[in-house]
């Protein structure tokens, strides 16, 4: 470099004169040595594996959590219904029980529908009563049904054994019998005067429609 004419201090470029030393580059550009083995090609593709990692860990936790949401709604779904299940049965039993009473009250023997009523059985060998079978009990032909005031009747049904569907249709059938023929509503519980009366302050012909009021 010397030989060249440069000087030590002096830098690479155009010189104003001889004194000028420059403000160029005076040192040698540094030269990078990378320490690994690996290229640029290896770190990009470390770089996607990473990607494709987090990727589907993110995705592994979104089928969690969907699937957790499922759990939860059809257990509720499982909750609805057998409290659904619940609340038919016992509006069932209580219309019964207020069936008969205000159909003896008019001095019907018998039920205008065999279930509206509820039936007694006792052996034949008895003059016992009991209250309807139960899942233990062999009702065979030695048994005998009857209801509250002694007239004969048919096998008490099981009503725990029913699908919604039909305790549905039972319930709307005795509770719009004691709405039509007695003026009562169950889930007021009370009889109205006359009908006018029910149909202006029962506020429905269903469980909901009164739950509606007290929300």
């Amino acid at each position: 470099m010397a030989k060249m004419g440069f000087k030590p201090g002096m830098s690479l470029g155009k010189k104003k004169d001889e004194n000028d030393l420059g403000s160029g580059i005076r040192e040698p550009l540094p030269v990078e040595v990378k320490s690994t083995r690996t290229g640029l090609g290896h770190a990009n593709e470390q770089e996607q594996q990473a990607k494709l990692r987090i990727q589907r860990e993110m995705e592994r936790m979104k089928r969690r959590a969907e699937q957790h949401v499922e759990l939860t709604e059809e257990y509720r779904k499982r909750k609805r219904g057998m409290s659904s299940t619940k609340d038919l049965i016992r509006d069932i039993l209580a219309s019964r029980k207020i069936c008969v009473e205000l159909d003896l009250r008019i001095n019907m023997e018998v039920p205008e529908v065999p279930w509206f009523w509820k039936s007694y059985y006792k052996q034949t060998n008895t003059d016992d009563f009991a209250s309807s079978c139960d899942e233990d009990d062999d009702c065979s032909e030695e048994l005998k049904f009857y209801y509250a005031n002694g007239k004969e009747a048919p096998q008490e049904e099981r009503f725990d054994e029913l699908p919604n569907e039909i305790l549905q249709e039972r319930l709307l059938h005795i509770t719009g019998y004691l709405r039509d023929a007695h003026r009562y509503c169950i889930w007021c519980g009370c009889q109205f005067e006359n009908f006018e009366e029910l149909e202006s302050y029962c506020p429905g012909q269903d469980r909901q429609a009164h739950d509606s009021i007290d929300e």
